[in-house]
Parts: C-alpha cells; sequence; structure tokens
C-alpha cells in the first residue's frame, strides 16, 4: 500500500511531522496516521495564513480557514485542509471518543483518504520545479532561504 508522497518539502517545524504521518500508513498505524494527518492540516493552514498575511494566525482551525479565504491565500487548498482535519471526526480521533472506528478496512479507509488528501495539500503547497539541479518553488515565501538556497528536507527512499 502506498501514496505517492511530494518528496522535497521545506524544512520547517511540521516537515519530520508529515513525514511521520506517511511512515504511519505504511507501517499501518492508521489511528496515528489520522490523528497526525489531521493536525498536520491544522498547522498548515496555521503556517500558510501567517505566512501569506504576516499576521498572528488564530487559535481555530476554521477560523485560519476563513481567513485563507478573505485574504486570498494561495494556493487555496481550504478544501483539502478541510477534508483532512475533518470537523467532528477530528475531534473524535484527538480525545479518543467512543464513536472512533474500530473496523481495521474502515480506519485504513480513513488513513488512506487523510494522506492521500495531505499529499496532494503539500503537492500544491510546496510546488516546485527543478531547474539547474536546484529546486524553484512556485510559492518562494512557504520555504525558509539561506543565501537563496531553499532548505529543505527530503522524503526520499
Amino acid at each position: 500500500m502506498e501514496t505517492t508522497r511530494h518528496p522535497i518539502i521545506p524544512n520547517h517545524y511540521f516537515a519530520r511531522v508529515s513525514s511521520e504521518c506517511q511512515l504511519l500508513f505504511e507501517n499501518r498505524y492508521y489511528y496515528g496516521c489520522i490523528a497526525l494527518c489531521q493536525s498536520v492540516a491544522e498547522a498548515l493552514a496555521r503556517f500558510m495564513y501567517e505566512t501569506w498575511t504576516k499576521n498572528k494566525p488564530e487559535e481555530k482551525f476554521f477560523a485560519n480557514i476563513k481567513k485563507h479565504r478573505v485574504y486570498g491565500v494561495k494556493p487555496d487548498v481550504t478544501k483539502l485542509l478541510v477534508k483532512i482535519y475533518g470537523g467532528q471526526q477530528r475531534h473524535d480521533f484527538h480525545h479518543l471518543n467512543k464513536t472512533v472506528p474500530i473496523e481495521y478496512e474502515q480506519l485504513q479507509s480513513i488513513a488512506t483518504e487523510k494522506i492521500d488528501l495531505l499529499n496532494k495539500a503539500e503537492s500544491q503547497i510546496f510546488e516546485y520545479e527543478i531547474i539547474e539541479s536546484k529546486p524553484s518553488p512556485k510559492y518562494p515565501l512557504y520555504w525558509e532561504t539561506e543565501i537563496g538556497k531553499p532548505n529543505v528536507f527530503l522524503r526520499l527512499e
């Protein structure tokens, strides 16, 4: 079971956690994969809003999503982030409510959806092309740079 992960992302505070989502999925730790994907979606919503606007992000996920739309944060991945976050489902997994599924196939299905959505969101947010052997980001403001070189986190096998 594999999904298409985005191989290079900026080396931000969420890079390792995002990569851990993939490892949890590949090793069939679906509860952890689901909950961590939801957390990364929340972090990405805050990060993108703060980076795009230079304003302090809100504490609540949906408040940041709303501000994405108000300020025209690009790329528009709000629908993807909302699907990953999952509303009540997020609270069920985060708080381990008794409504959390326990059937293996259902957990696998939810985890597959979450990791695919996360990979799709990251591939849009951190889109790049290789120019002269270096990544050239479409949205450079999301990439920390040091003397014109992006600080990257490699997720290559």
